[in-house]
C-alpha cells in the first residue's frame, strides 16, 4: 500500500508486500476453482488463507457437501440410540434407550497423554460418544477401550465387552469342537473395530484354536480392512477380520497386567473362577513397582486354547470302559 505526500511523492507503507502476496494467494485459488459464487470464495478464501490453511482455500459445493456430512456425522455422535415400542411406524413414539455404564475414556487417556500416547481431546470425546452408542445400542457389560492397531491403510480402534448373556451354540464336532465357546477362554470377551469414531462397529468373529496356532506362525502388516486377504506363508485363509480377532487374543493373553489383589479366586470354587475383587482400594504410588502388578489374564496353550483339550470321543470311550469294568466287578462279587 503507498499514500500519497503533499509533494506528489508516494511513500510505501510497511506491510504493504505482504497485503499483495496475500491478495495474490487469495486471487490465484480463485481462478483454479473458478466457483460460481466468486465474492463469497474471495471472502472465505480470504480468511483460510490468512489462517494458514492449505493451497486450496475456495471449496467447491462437492466438497462443502462432504464437509457438511462428515459434521453431521459427529452431530449424531452426540444423539443416544434410540428403542422402539413395537410401533416402528410411529417415530415419536420411540424413546431414549438408557446408557450403558462404560469407563470415563477421558480421564483414561488424560493419563495416557502423559505418557506421551493420546489422541487429542477432541478426538477423544468424539470416540467416547461412539463407544457411548455402542455400548447402549448392543447393551453391552464391561466395556472399554482397547487400543489401536495400525494399519497401512486404515487404523483399527478396538473395544472389548461383554455380554451379560452368551447365546447358545449346538455342540461342535472335528476340528470345532478344539474351539472355545463364546464367554469362556479366549472367547471370554468379544471385540468391535471401527476405521473411524463415525463409522458403523463390527464385531470381530470368535477366536478359533487353528487361528491362533497360524497367527503365531507369521508376521503381517494389517491392511485396515477386514475383507481383504492375507497373504504370506504359512497360507491365512480366513481373511484380516480372523487374523486381527487372533492376534488380540495372543496380545490379551500375554501382555495383560494388573495391580495385586485386583481380582480373587473363590478356594472353594473347583473350576477357579476368577472374580474382581470388590475391597480392592487402588495401589499407593510409592509402592507402585514391578512386584506390585500380575498377569491379569489366562495363558494360551500351543493349541490355540487356554485350556487343555479332552477329545469328547476319547472321554465316551473311558466311560464306556469305566462302566464295563464296573460291570465286571459287580458280577465277580455276585459269583
Amino acid at each position: 500500500m503507498v499514500e500519497a505526500t503533499e509533494a506528489g511523492n508516494f511513500i510505501k507503507m510497511p506491510g504493504a508486500d505482504a497485503l499483495y502476496e496475500h491478495l495474490t494467494n487469495v486471487l490465484l485459488n480463485i481462478v483454479k476453482e473458478r466457483p460460481e459464487a466468486a465474492l463469497q470464495a474471495f471472502e472465505s478464501g480470504s480468511v483460510l488463507t490468512k489462517a494458514g490453511a492449505s493451497e486450496t482455500v475456495v471449496h467447491s459445493e462437492e466438497t462443502a457437501a462432504r464437509v457438511k456430512g462428515a459434521s453431521q456425522a459427529v452431530l449424531d455422535l452426540i444423539k443416544p440410540p434410540k428403542k422402539s415400542n413395537g410401533e416402528e411406524e410411529e417415530e415419536e413414539e420411540e424413546e431414549e434407550k438408557e446408557q450403558a455404564p462404560i469407563p470415563d475414556f477421558m480421564a483414561e487417556s488424560s493419563l495416557l497423554e502423559w505418557a506421551g500416547f493420546g489422541l487429542g481431546k477432541e478426538k477423544t470425546y468424539e470416540w467416547h460418544l461412539s463407544i457411548q452408542n455402542l455400548a447402549t445400542e448392543k447393551e453391552l457389560t464391561g466395556v472399554r477401550f482397547w487400543g489401536i492397531i495400525r494399519g497401512t491403510q486404515q487404523d483399527y480402534h478396538i473395544v472389548e465387552a461383554k455380554l451379560e448373556e452368551y447365546p447358545e451354540e449346538e455342540e461342535a464336532e472335528g476340528e470345532e469342537s478344539k474351539n472355545e465357546a463364546m464367554g469362556t477362554g479366549a472367547n471370554e470377551c468379544i471385540y468391535f473395530v471401527a476405521n473411524t469414531c463415525t463409522d458403523a462397529w463390527t464385531q470381530l468373529p470368535a477366536v478359533k484354536a487353528s487361528h491362533v496356532i497360524l497367527a503365531t506362525q507369521m508376521k503381517r502388516f494389517f491392511t485396515g480392512s477386514l475383507d481383504a486377504s492375507v497373504l504370506g506363508f504359512p497360507r491365512f485363509p480366513y481373511g484380516e477380520a480372523c487374523y486381527l480377532r487372533a492376534q488380540i487374543a495372543r496380545i490379551c493373553a500375554g501382555a495383560y497386567a494388573v495391580p495385586q489383589n485386583v481380582f480373587t479366586v473363590d478356594p472353594e470354587d473347583e473350576e477357579e473362577t476368577v472374580n474382581e475383587n470388590e475391597e480392592y482400594g487402588g495401589i499407593t504410588p510409592m509402592l507402585c513397582g514391578p512386584s506390585t502388578w500380575v498377569h491379569g489374564r489366562t495363558h494360551l496353550l500351543m493349541e490355540g486354547r487356554t485350556t487343555a483339550w479332552v477329545d469328547p470321543a476319547a472321554e465316551d470311550e473311558e466311560d464306556e470302559d469305566e462302566g464295563d469294568e464296573t460291570e465286571k466287578k459287580s458280577e465277580d462279587k455276585v459269583r
